[in-house]
């Protein structure tokens, strides 16, 4: 919209303000449960369209009166944000085609912890797995900000996706596939993310992914073929990729550092490679390679 526009370079700011898409926001998990029986797919990707428009718009000025002592890493906008997609999987009388949908929107809304706001109109095909972008439209502040929010959507994601990875609507959306695509951005930046603490969060949301979808995978196999192939390029971006450790790192952080590349590789020998016979052939020998 215009008002976005305007922060990142545009002439025109009519955005609304935090609070107002705030107390917008805080409105949803109050009417939810009223109609959470009818609450469609469809109405679900215009509830994407919304959540992504409002964690789109740029905090800048409004920084030091949105950030409270009480809550210092989210703005309240971006906790009424996670409470309003949390309370649809939070419902028991939520349909369970929507929880495919509320994962990915987790995952979509997780890669502001490495990219910059403007990713969030980018069709979600593009954007999952998309590289580092250029985020010096926004101060350190506001970045810092941005990337707390990203990595608890991630978390989210992950909760529900443990909880639901059997879900028969989440293993035909191949919601597996899409968490590694995700993940994999900030595993293959490793050291050139903005956080450090994003790609180490992304390293266990890997072997926990994994470890949970795996036996669904090997017994599905057909649905997912584009998972495999995914996750063998997550695991050569990150233990073959170009990192370059900071100077500032410690011993005992790279020691660290080298036990998480360790704990890749005891996942393939002791999770992965005694299901071979039901792992596809072409990710079998990649791994052996």
């Amino acid at each position: 919209s215009s008002g976005i526009n305007a922060e990142y370079g545009g002439a025109v700011d009519d955005t609304p303000s935090q609070n107002f898409l705030t107390s917008l926001m805080k409105i949803f998990p109050l009417i939810y449960p009223k109609v959470s029986t009818r609450f469609t797919e469809e109405d679900m990707h215009h509830l994407s369209r919304v959540v992504r428009g409002v964690s789109a718009v740029p905090i800048g000025s409004e920084l030091p009166f949105v950030i409270t002592a009480q809550d210092s890493k989210l703005t309240p906008l971006q906790s009424a944000v996670i409470s309003a997609l949390r309370c649809i999987g939070d419902c028991q009388k939520s349909d369970e085609k929507l929880f495919p949908h509320l994962i990915i929107e987790f995952l979509v809304l997780g890669t502001l912890s490495y990219l910059p706001p403007p990713v969030l109109g980018t069709p979600v095909a593009d954007l999952l797995g998309k590289k580092l972008a250029n985020q010096s439209q926004m101060s350190k502040s506001e970045e810092s900000v941005y990337i707390s929010f990203g990595e608890q959507c991630l978390q989210n994601a992950l909760t529900l996706y443990d909880g639901r990875h059997t879900n028969e609507y989440v293993v035909a959306a191949h919601t597996m596939e899409h968490v590694i695509k995700m993940i994999r951005g900030p595993l293959g930046l490793k050291y050139a993310c903005p956080a450090q603490s994003t790609w180490l969060l992304c390293h266990s949301t890997l072997l926990s992914v994994v470890k949970k979808g795996v036996s669904t995978a090997c017994e599905q196999g057909e649905k997912f073929e584009g998972m495999w192939k995914e996750f063998g390029k997550c695991l050569e971006d990150f233990l073959f990729g170009d990192h370059r450790p900071p100077i500032n790192l410690s011993y005992e952080e790279r020691v660290a550092h080298e036990q998480l590349d360790v704990s890749l590789i005891s996942l393939i020998q002791e999770v992965i490679l005694p299901r071979a016979g039901n792992t596809p052939v072409p990710f079998v020998k990649h791994v052996m390679n």
